[in-house]
C-alpha cells in the first residue's frame, strides 16, 4: 500500500488504543526524570535573602560623653600694696617661676624707718617716765606704813604710775604699727608659684590697694567644667577621669575629682566640677588651655552593640531580625544608649511573633536572654530591609565585632 494512503487511512480502534498506550507511557517516564533532577530543598534554597550577620555578645559598656573645660591654676593670687609708696625695685618678670617668702617690690621705706625711729625715742621716754613713777610709788608707800605721809600723797603717787605705764603700752603699740609698715615696704610672694603679670614699674607711686603682680601656682593644676543636673549626680569625690588637652592632643592626662559645686548656677543649671591633675615638667599645661573631660554618664553591666542601621522602627518600637534555624525571626529590643554609630542595646530581647520558631523551649515573647547562651544569638546587620518575619535566610558572613561599615 502506499505511504500516502498509510497517512490518511483510518486507523482501527485497536491499533489506536495501543497508540495512545505508547504515548502515556513515554510521557510517563518524562515527567519522572524531571522530577527526579528536583530536590525538596532548593527551590527555598534559590528563595533565600543573602544577609549578613553579627554574633551578639553581651559586654560591659560605659555610657560616656565629653565635657568641655578649661585648665586653672591651683591657687592664683594678685599681691597688692598695703601701704602708699614710691616703687624702688622690682625684681621679678612675667613667667619666672617664685618661691614663698621671694622678694617681689621694693618700696622707698625712708619715711617709715623715720617713723619707727622717733616712735623707738617715745618708748625709751615711756620706759623712764615709768620707771620714775615706779619709784615714786614704793617710796610714797613706805612713807604711808610708817604714818609719816597722808593717804592722798600715796593715791596720787599710785595714779602717776598707772598713767605712765598706760603711755608706755600706747607707745609699744604706736611702734609696732610702724615695724609692720615698714615691713610692708618690702612686699614678698605669698605662695610658690610663677608670674603671671606685672603691673608696675619702677618709680611709680602707688596706693593701698594698687595691683603689683599676678601670681598662678602650676603644680598641680586644675581641669574646670560644668555637668548638668542630670549628670552630676553619676559624679563622685576622689573619682579619677581622662582629660584630653587642644594643645596637646599627643599626651593622655588623668584628673581626680576634689570639688563639686553644691549649688548649680541660675540659669543653666549647670555644675562646676573642679578635677586636680598633675602637671608634668616635659609636657606642661598652662591656664587657659582648653580641653574635654571624658565623663562616664552610666556604666551598664551587659549590653548588646550592634551598627543602628540593624534596628528598624514601627512607630515608637524598635526591633531587629535574629537568625534561628536559618530564618528571619524578630525580636523587639529597648536602646539604652548610643556611641558613635552604634546602638547600645538591652540583653533582655524579647520575640514577638507567635509564628516565630521557638529554640531551647523558649515561647514566642520569651526572653531570649534566658532561652540561650547570648554568645549563640546572631542579628542580621545587612539586608534586614530586604526580608520579612519567617524568611528562609542564607548568611553570607558572619561577624564577630561590630563592623564600622557593614556594606562591602
Amino acid at each position: 500500500m502506499p505511504l500516502s494512503r498509510l497517512l490518511v487511512a483510518p486507523l482501527r480502534p485497536a491499533a489506536l488504543a495501543a497508540l495512545c498506550s505508547v504515548a502515556l507511557y513515554l510521557s510517563s517516564l518524562a515527567c519522572g526524570d524531571a522530577a527526579a533532577d528536583i530536590s525538596p530543598g532548593d527551590s527555598e534554597a534559590e528563595t533565600a535573602v543573602p544577609v549578613e550577620t553579627l554574633r551578639l555578645v553581651p559586654r560591659p559598656f560605659d555610657e560616656r560623653y565629653a565635657a568641655p573645660g578649661v585648665v586653672e591654676a591651683d591657687e592664683r593670687a594678685t599681691v597688692a600694696a598695703e601701704i602708699a609708696g614710691r616703687v624702688l625695685r622690682v625684681h621679678l618678670e612675667i613667667g619666672e617661676p617664685v618661691s614663698r617668702g621671694t622678694v617681689l617690690v621694693e618700696l622707698d621705706a625712708r619715711a617709715q624707718q623715720a617713723q619707727v625711729q622717733r616712735l623707738e625715742a617715745d618708748v625709751a621716754r615711756a620706759r623712764t617716765e615709768l620707771a620714775w613713777a615706779q619709784r615714786d610709788l614704793e617710796r610714797q608707800l613706805r612713807l604711808f606704813e610708817d604714818q609719816v605721809t597722808a593717804e592722798q600723797a600715796r593715791d596720787a603717787a599710785q595714779r602717776a604710775f598707772d598713767v605712765a605705764s598706760d603711755e608706755l603700752a600706747a607707745r609699744e603699740a604706736d611702734l609696732a604699727v610702724a615695724r609692720v609698715d615698714l615691713e610692708r615696704t618690702t612686699i614678698r610672694s605669698p605662695l610658690d608659684a610663677r608670674v603671671a603679670r606685672r603691673h608696675v614699674s619702677p618709680g611709680e607711686y602707688v596706693a593701698p590697694g594698687t595691683p603689683l603682680y599676678d601670681l598662678v601656682a602650676t603644680d598641680p593644676v586644675k581641669f574646670v567644667f560644668s555637668v548638668s543636673e542630670r549628670d552630676v549626680v553619676s559624679l563622685n569625690g576622689g573619682e579619677e577621669i581622662e582629660v584630653e588637652i587642644d594643645a596637646r592632643p599627643e599626651r593622655a592626662y588623668r584628673g581626680t575629682v576634689v570639688g563639686i559645686a553644691p549649688a548649680g548656677a541660675e540659669g543653666t543649671r549647670t555644675f562646676r566640677v573642679e578635677l586636680r591633675m598633675e602637671n608634668p615638667v616635659d609636657a606642661p599645661l598652662l591656664p587657659g588651655m582648653a580641653g574635654r573631660a571624658d565623663v562616664v554618664r552610666r556604666r551598664h553591666d551587659s549590653a548588646y552593640l550592634v551598627p543602628e542601621s540593624a534596628l528598624l522602627r514601627e512607630g515608637d518600637r524598635s526591633y531587629l531580625f535574629l537568625v534561628r534555624d536559618g530564618r528571619a525571626v524578630r525580636a523587639e529590643t529597648r536602646i539604652v544608649s548610643q556611641t558613635a554609630d552604634l546602638a547600645v542595646l538591652s540583653t533582655d530581647l524579647v520575640l514577638t511573633s507567635e509564628s516565630a520558631p521557638a529554640r531551647d523551649g523558649a515561647a514566642a515573647g520569651a526572653d531570649l536572654g534566658s532561652a540561650a547562651e547570648p554568645a549563640e544569638l546572631q542579628v542580621v546587620i545587612l539586608g534586614q530591609a530586604a526580608i520579612a518575619e519567617g524568611d528562609a535566610l542564607r548568611v553570607r558572613r558572619v561577624h564577630d565585632q561590630p563592623p564600622s561599615s557593614v556594606f562591602d
